[in-house]
C-alpha cells in the first residue's frame, strides 16, 4: 500500500503489462478530503501499437475465453456484473450467459469492424 495525504493506492493492485500499452490500479480516497485538480494534458509522446482494451462489465453475466497471440485458448473466466477486465494482447472471445451490458474503453479513434481480426 502508498499511501500520501489521503490517498491509499493498493499497489499490489495495479496491472501494467510489459510493453507499457495500458496501466490500472486501485486508489482509495479518504472521506472529506480534496483531491488535487489535475490535467492529462501535458506534452508526452507515445507510440502506442495495437489496441488495449477495458470492459466494465455494467450487468449481466458471460465467459470471456482468454487467447494467446498465436490464437490459442489460455483461459476461460466467469465475468460479471462491477467486472473489469483490461486486456493488452492476445484475443478474446465472449459467451453470454445472461443479457450482458458491457462500457467498453480503448484508445481512439474508432476505425469501425474492420481494426479487429476475427477468428
Amino acid at each position: 500500500m502508498l499511501h500520501h495525504q489521503g490517498v491509499t493506492r493498493a499497489a499490489g493492485d495495479d496491472i501494467c503489462d510489459s510493453s507499457g500499452v495500458q496501466a490500472a490500479g486501485g486508489v482509495r480516497r479518504v472521506q472529506g478530503r480534496r483531491g488535487d485538480s489535475s490535467s492529462c494534458t501535458l506534452p508526452l509522446e507515445r507510440k502506442l501499437v495495437g489496441t488495449a482494451e477495458v470492459l466494465v462489465v455494467r450487468e449481466g453475466r458471460c465467459l470471456i475465453d482468454l487467447y494467446d497471440d498465436e490464437k490459442r485458448p489460455v483461459a476461460t473466466r466467469e465475468i460479471g456484473a462491477g467486472d473489469v477486465v483490461l486486456l493488452v494482447g492476445g484475443g478474446h472471445g465472449f459467451r453470454m450467459l445472461e443479457d450482458t451490458l458491457f462500457l467498453e474503453v480503448k484508445q481512439g479513434p474508432y476505425l469501425g469492424l474492420e481494426e479487429k481480426e476475427r477468428f
